[in-house]
């Protein structure tokens, strides 16, 4: 686990991260993934998933829609809310090279905290149990890394509270702009067309 701690510059911060933990290269256009077959390069697809009914878990929703509905330079955002394996077919479609994962994740940090996840770490940490998701993220992880064919990141933004309220803390809300943002500007690095 990689945490970022605010304020703080989360491309920047992905980038140190990216070198120390992973060969997450598909933003800047090579080519991941070993399912055969011709793949686009540096295609991602950001699924945010969470309920936000429940306050702080509607980051990763909250984040696919600040990213938009439709493609951003390389970057597709789906708003997978509760059932991220309802959306495994239209990942499928995109056949990307990198699917991030955004969710609210109690891992133990102060509110708003931003941690990158080994998806292997999802699977096997005691905060596995505490998603609010009919899927564990771990198996969701490997399940799209085994059947889509691409690498998996999970971004955890530590919440304050996931009780029935429909307003979202201000600590996460701002995890969620900066997340958004740093997804954006990686998106946009190796595309000209980047996004809005």
């Amino acid at each position: 686990m990689f945490v970022l701690t605010g304020p703080f510059s989360v491309t920047r911060r992905y980038k140190a991260f990216r070198r120390r933990r992973f060969e997450v290269r598909a933003f800047e256009g090579v080519v991941l993934g070993s399912s055969g077959g011709a793949r686009r390069r540096g295609r991602v697809v950001v699924l945010g998933v969470g309920n936000a009914l429940l306050g702080d878990d509607g980051v990763g929703p909250m984040v696919a829609r600040m990213l938009g509905a439709g493609p951003c330079g390389s970057l597709v955002a789906i708003d997978a809310g509760e059932a991220p394996e309802a959306h495994l077919g239209k990942v499928r479609e995109e056949e990307p090279d990198l699917v991030v994962i955004v969710d609210a994740v109690d891992f133990g940090g102060r509110p708003g905290e931003v941690a990158f996840l080994d998806p292997g770490e999802v699977g096997f940490s005691p905060w596995r149990l505490l998603s609010t998701h009919k899927i564990p993220l771990g198996l969701l992880a490997r399940y799209i890394k085994e059947e889509v064919g691409a690498e998996v990141v999970v971004i955890g933004v530590q919440p304050r509270s996931i009780g029935f309220e429909e307003r979202m803390s201000e600590e996460v809300r701002r995890a969620a702009e900066a997340v958004a943002e740093m997804l954006r500007e990686i998106s946009a690095e190796g595309h000209r067309e980047g996004c809005r």
